[in-house]
Formats: structure tokens, C-alpha cells, sequence
């Protein structure tokens, strides 16, 4: 009879990856065939047993790999239990020798440390239309390379992101509405309209802005002044404004081009912009005379990801004749050889009254974003603008150029229109609230999808530039704010511009919301 296992040894049954190459190494020495089996598993039930099961008889030691939290993009709420819980409980099952929790989120680091003769996955993942990732065609790639077999289980599968979807109310009640009209049209229907984006040509144009982000130790109240004291710990630098703008875009769409300004006096700021530039962008950059790159920095408290205060270096007086002249031309250079034009306007000066009417006059699909913050102290309003395809502005930014503080933003629609430029589409972003969509027709809110938030910088820049690259094709219109606030879910997972949209983890996204 065999002996039970205790809580100690489940806990032994987890290993680092390091101890799992060494006791693989070992273990083909003493003739045993290894297993390997990859996931996420944050609900284990019936499939999962039946899955690790029929594994087991494929060889001799059956090692887990799960992926980490923070590669889990499921939608708001997932991972549902952390990587620790889902080891345990996966450790728990007396068929199961070996667990490990992988830092990526694929099983590729996994496979090339175990070299498995055998990778398993589900029969739902016989069918290749089902890797919207091309994660499982990477995965067999090296999988062949140390010599392994990829087979599939036959038993029943079951969606945990499903049960998970229907059962636990992940989503309150207005969300769980709202996406069951999309469960019928399934993924099929997004990756259709996400392939015709792809040979989209775009044209961003924007300020260049540098986020810089000081970590720092609060050390408490001064003793001799009002002023709070911190120890600064570290530091990180990201290209953001119109450059993450063009970023986000670049992974869906083949040819980039992106209209920005890089001052004059630092010579290193355009070899920055440059090394954050994704490869399928063209930077069209002008040089500004006697001016400096914005640069925007903030401090933290790193125990809480809080932000205390920042500090602008800029130039915000609108741009000079000269420099007012070089961006016009640099448009001109490709404005002949785009289908879509974004302006992502921050109100530093860039977008002169003459850079705005020769955009307008291009007849060229043309979405906007223009920002009030506390930099250009309000003054940069939508306004400004006469006329364009999509418009896609925060609440504070629709209630200041409305002139309406008190009103709902369904009222401010149909009592204040004629203060708003005319558009084909009007995108209101609320954060929590998620967006209302204004057509020629009707007002619609569409719920936001998380809760979970790690930094709330360029999230509706995220939000307008995907969701204006969908802006473009005839589309319901619920659409494209539902694929904005997607982007804009992701973006807050985010800690500053770290990382980018990318469009694999945009439609699994959609693909776990709507299942």
C-alpha cells in the first residue's frame, strides 16, 4: 500500500526549473521516461485530473510546469488563484512527481531545461486554429530540438477561463450582459477584422515625451520643515507620448510612420527614441531649435506603486515659423502613402493651428486625441479642431470643452453638441465606468473589463490608438470601444511603458472574456 503523502512532501514536489534540469538529468540516466504537461491551471477540475492521468501513462515521471502571474492575461480577475495556490494544489495529486511555476508564458524554457521525451498537451489543442499564440507551434519547434514527442489526450476537455466566466462572478452583472452578445460570435469574428488592420498604413503624429520614473523609500516628515523626505532607490526611463503611441500600433499593423519633434539639446534623446522604436516604425523626426525633449518625471513610493509628484523639462510656446515649417514637410514626406492618420495631441506646442489645417485638408481617414493635464493647464481642448473621423477624449477633457461640469455625459451628447467638433464617431473614456460611444444615431456605454491596476499612465492613449486602427474599417461602432477598453485593460497591467501592446495578448485577452 502506498504511503500517503503529507503536506511536507507536496511541498517537496515543488521544485525551482534549475532543480528540475538536474533531477531530469538524473533520471535519464536511471532510464526514465519524463513527462512534461504545461498550463495555467487556475481551476483545477475534471479535465485536468483526466488530462494528468492519461499523461502519466505515457511514461514514468510526470513534471508541471504552470505559468507565472504576472504572464496571465485572462481578463480581470485571472489568475484566479496565485501561482503558489495553483502549485500546491496541482502538487497535491499523488500522479503528479514534480511541479514547476515557469517565469514566461510558454512552456519553451520549460521544455529546453527538462528536455522531455514526452510534452502533452489536450485534444482541444489538436486543432491548430486554436493557437491563436503560435505558442504551441514555438513549443513543438523546440521540442523536436532536444529530441522530444509532442502527443495530445484524448479525455474530455473542459475550459477552466469558462467555468471560471460563468461560476464566479469575475464580472458583475452589466459585463456579463454586455459580453454574452459576443460568446455567440466567438474569436473567429476578431481575428477576421484584426487581419484586415494589418496592411493598414498609419501615420501617428505627436510629441515626443520622455517618463522617467524615481523609485524612492519614504523616510517620513522633515523634522525642521513641512516637506516630506525620501531616499531615492532606483530609476527607469521610457519613451512614451506619440513614440508608445506608435509603439502599441506597430505589432498590429505592417507600416508605421511616426511625425514627432526631438529637441536640440541633448544629443543623446534621439538615439533614445530611436533604440524604443519597434522596427516596422519610420521615424520622420524634426529637430526643434533651442528646444529641449519633454521630459516628464515622476517620483514613487515603491512600497505602493504611488506617485508623489513629478517634475516637467520642456518648451510649451508654440512651435516657430522655422520648426513650424519642418513639420509640415516631414508630413508632406508621407502623409501620400497612409490610410489613417492619429494625432496624439499633449498641448505642448506641437500641433500648430497651421500643422492642424494642413492634417485636416489631407481628406485622409484622420482619429484624435487631444489631452488637458496639468502641463498645458487645461487650455488644450478638442475644440481646436474642426472636423475628424474619430474622436476619442477622457471625461474631464469631454466636460471642459463642453463647458458643462454637472450634466451626465448621455445629456452633454444631445444638449451640448454644438460646442463639440463634428465627428463620424465620439468616444468618451471613464475610467471605471468604461466608455460611452457617440454615432450619428445613438449613445451607448460599454462596461470597463478589470479592476486590477498597476499604473494608470497612457492607459486611454492605449485605448484611442487601438481602438482608432479599428475606427477604419465599417464596423458596429460597439466594437471598437469594446476593443478599445480591451487595450486599455492591458495597459494597466502595465507599470509605465515597459512594454506595449501586443496583438497576441490582445486577442487571447478577448478570447478568455467572451468564452
Amino acid at each position: 500500500m502506498k504511503k500517503k503523502l503529507t503536506h511536507n512532501s507536496i511541498k517537496d514536489k515543488i521544485i525551482d526549473l534549475a532543480t528540475a534540469r538536474h533531477l531530469s538529468t538524473k533520471l535519464k540516466i536511471s532510464k526514465k521516461k519524463i513527462i512534461l504537461c504545461h498550463g495555467t491551471f487556475d481551476l483545477l477540475h475534471a479535465g485536468h485530473y483526466r488530462h494528468f492521468q492519461e499523461a502519466k501513462d505515457f511514461g514514468d515521471i510526470l513534471i508541471v510546469s504552470i505559468t507565472a502571474d504576472k504572464y496571465i492575461n485572462k481578463g480581470p480577475g485571472r489568475p484566479f488563484f496565485n501561482e503558489h495556490l495553483r502549485a500546491e494544489m496541482i502538487a497535491s495529486l499523488s500522479y503528479i512527481d514534480y511541479v514547476v511555476i515557469i517565469d514566461e508564458s510558454t512552456a519553451i524554457k520549460a521544455i529546453e531545461s527538462i528536455k522531455p521525451h514526452i510534452y502533452v498537451k489536450g485534444q482541444d489543442y489538436q486543432n491548430k486554429s486554436n493557437d491563436l499564440t503560435n505558442k504551441i507551434k514555438l513549443e513543438e519547434k523546440k521540442l523536436i530540438k532536444v529530441g522530444g514527442v509532442l502527443k495530445h489526450t484524448s479525455n474530455i476537455t473542459f475550459s477552466s477561463t469558462s467555468i471560471i466566466n460563468e461560476n464566479f462572478l469575475v464580472y458583475d452583472s452589466i459585463l456579463r450582459k454586455f459580453l454574452s452578445t459576443y460568446k455567440k460570435r466567438g474569436i473567429e469574428y476578431f481575428l477576421s477584422i484584426t487581419k484586415k488592420i494589418e496592411n493598414k498604413r498609419v501615420l501617428v503624429i505627436g510629441e515626443t515625451i520622455v517618463d522617467e520614473y524615481v523609485y524612492t523609500e519614504t523616510l517620513g516628515k522633515s523634522a525642521k520643515e513641512s516637506i516630506l523626505s525620501t531616499l531615492k532607490k532606483t530609476s527607469q526611463t521610457f519613451a512614451g507620448g506619440s513614440i508608445a503611441a506608435a509603439n502599441h500600433i506597430a505589432d498590429f499593423c505592417k507600416k508605421v510612420y511616426l511625425v514627432t519633434g526631438i529637441g536640440d539639446e541633448n544629443s543623446e534623446d534621439k538615439n533614445f527614441i530611436k533604440n524604443n522604436l519597434s522596427k516596422n516604425i519610420k521615424l520622420c523626426d524634426v529637430k526643434l531649435e533651442k528646444c529641449p525633449t519633454t521630459k516628464k518625471t515622476r517620483f514613487i513610493d515603491r512600497s505602493y506603486l504611488r506617485k508623489m509628484f513629478e517634475v516637467y523639462e520642456m518648451n510649451d510656446k508654440q512651435l516657430t515659423k522655422k520648426n513650424e515649417d519642418k513639420v509640415i514637410k516631414k508630413i508632406k514626406s508621407c502623409i501620400s502613402d497612409v490610410d489613417l492618420i492619429i494625432i496624439t495631441d499633449f498641448g505642448h506646442g506641437f500641433l500648430t493651428q497651421k500643422v492642424i489645417d494642413f492634417i485636416s485638408k489631407s481628406g485622409i481617414h484622420l482619429a484624435i486625441n487631444a489631452q488637458t493635464n496639468s502641463a498645458n493647464r487645461g487650455f488644450n481642448l478638442i475644440t481646436k479642431y474642426n472636423f475628424a473621423n474619430y474622436i476619442c477624449i477622457d471625461e474631464p477633457e469631454f466636460r471642459l470643452a463642453a463647458h458643462e461640469k454637472n450634466l451626465s455625459i448621455k445629456d452633454i451628447f444631445q444638449k451640448k453638441s454644438k460646442n463639440l467638433p463634428l465627428t463620424k464617431l465620439f468616444v468618451v473614456t471613464s475610467g471605471k465606468e468604461g466608455c460611452y460611444i457617440k454615432t450619428q444615431n445613438k449613445i451607448i456605454q460599454i462596461p470597463a473589463f478589470t479592476n486590477n491596476v498597476v499604473d494608470t499612465l497612457g492607459a486611454g492613449d492605449a485605448f484611442f490608438v487601438i481602438s482608432s486602427l479599428y475606427s477604419v474599417l465599417k464596423i458596429d461602432p460597439i466594437d471598437i470601444g469594446f476593443l478599445g477598453n480591451v487595450a486599455g485593460a492591458l495597459k494597466v497591467n502595465i507599470l509605465g511603458h515597459s512594454s506595449n501592446i501586443k496583438k497576441v495578448n490582445f486577442l487571447k485577452f478577448i478570447e478568455s472574456v467572451i468564452k
